[in-house]
């Protein structure tokens, strides 16, 4: 008979600028106890998961509220623990209002190697150094299938050494394009999930005191309503338009662009100065396309290559249709289009013919003929326009292909029968 015994969470706060806070599962198990065979994570989804346990717990803090971040913990957590217990772990942050949502963007540094214990479990130590914090942490993590829970979190903060920033002061352009990269990101991931909790809490609160939480996501809807798919400018510098600026309000503006093909990306970033750091007053983005570089376009190939091309594609297309999944037609398509939709969301795209069970498989053997004259946009893409002889009914197609990821990749697709 295995024996189990359970301490939950301690708690402890001095008065010399040090915050320490923890609530773990503590388990001793009879020697022998068998637990599942699990693998260790890539390094990068360590650091993933540790960021994302890190702002989930800072934004429990802030909102003085752990149910979201209790539905995240492991299942055996919350067999021992209440969301209301739990909250009672972190009281000392609480009261003391830690703001740790200024770790967002931010990277962990491991200060020990990442291993598993021998009861399987997952330990991850590192910190962050933020002014005005040094944050340690130590993670827990206990695996139940398929995924990796949070069964233990320490948290401990001190000052950081050194003066204070000079209140609306200039920062530094690298700590400019950094603020930049930020605020884009979070936005990004506001977008994508259409949840913006997470941008809403590292707003200023002087712009929190004029728009609600519902509102901010009621602006950028139409973002979301696309899929519009920002991401991906994680990695790429901003480019300022314009020379960032202080007003007599004591507002910084940084104003500019980023250009990440068949994109460009323009902002207008508002900032305001609530100690100890700048935070967004306002957020005004837009998408436009971008002309591909002209080494990227070449020339249109000859067209027994063009109608090789369009057949492979309207055949996978068909066979997708015909299986009701697409994974394997989503793989062939241009990333630029894979980064504005994903995966699990690319065969509602086609919704339409899934569910009138149209069979396209029928233009297996047939010669698509080219109705229109081959060209390329100019964004540099090339459009391809046809019809099969099906019957009853003919098979009319518009395609649209990328000239990158090594090939002309596919980036649009409309099909008619008529």
């Amino acid at each position: 008979m295995e024996i189990m015994r359970i301490r939950i969470g301690r708690i402890s706060f001095s008065s010399i600028g040090r915050f320490t806070a923890a609530g773990f599962l503590c388990l001793a198990l009879l020697a022998g106890a068998a637990h599942a065979q699990v693998t260790m994570p890539a390094h990068g989804a360590l650091k993933q998961m540790t960021q994302e346990a890190m702002l989930d717990f800072a934004l429990a803090v802030k909102a003085k509220d752990f149910t979201v971040f209790y539905t995240k913990i492991s299942q055996l957590w919350q067999s021992q623990t209440t969301k209301e217990q739990l909250a009672q772990l972190f009281r000392s942050f609480i009261d003391q209002d830690i703001d740790l949502t200024i770790l967002a963007g931010h990277e962990p540094a491991f200060k020990k190697k990442p291993y598993l214990d021998p009861n399987g479990w997952l330990a991850l130590q590192g910190g962050y150094e933020v002014y005005p914090f040094i944050v340690d942490f130590t993670l827990k993590y206990l695996y139940e299938a398929p995924a990796w829970k949070l069964v233990g979190i320490d948290v401990e903060t001190s000052p950081m050494a050194g003066s204070r920033p000079t209140p609306g002061a200039m920062p530094t352009t690298e700590e400019l394009q950094k603020m930049v990269e930020d605020t884009m990101l979070d936005f990004a991931r506001a977008v994508n999930s259409r949840d913006f909790s997470g941008l809403y809490a590292r707003l200023s609160e002087s712009w929190k005191k004029q728009i609600t939480l519902e509102k901010l996501a009621a602006t950028f809807k139409p973002f979301s309503d696309n899929n519009i798919d920002l991401t991906g400018l994680k990695g790429h510098e901003p480019v300022f338009t314009q020379a960032p600026s202080i007003n007599e309000k004591g507002l910084l503006r940084l104003k500019g662009i980023y250009k990440v093909y068949p994109l460009g990306v323009p902002f207008d970033l508002t900032y305001i100065y609530e100690a100890p750091s700048w935070k967004p007053f306002g957020v005004n983005v837009k998408v436009t396309p971008m002309a591909a570089p002209k080494a990227q376009t070449g020339g249109i190939p000859p067209e027994p290559q063009l109608k090789e091309l369009a057949h492979r594609t309207m055949l996978d297309f068909a066979r997708a249709v015909k299986a009701k999944d697409f994974g394997d037609f989503y793989d062939t398509v241009a990333k630029v289009w894979q980064n504005q939709t994903p995966r699990d969301a690319f065969g509602r795209l086609f919704k339409a013919f899934t569910d009138k069970n149209i069979d396209l498989t029928i233009i297996d053997g047939l010669d698509p003929a080219l109705e229109k004259k081959p060209y390329l946009d100019n964004n540099g893409w090339l459009h391809l326009d046809g019809a099969y002889p099906t019957k009853p009914s003919e098979t009319h197609f518009n395609l649209k292909y990328f000239p990158g990821d090594g090939g002309w990749k596919l980036v649009g697709i409309n099909i008619q029968i008529r």
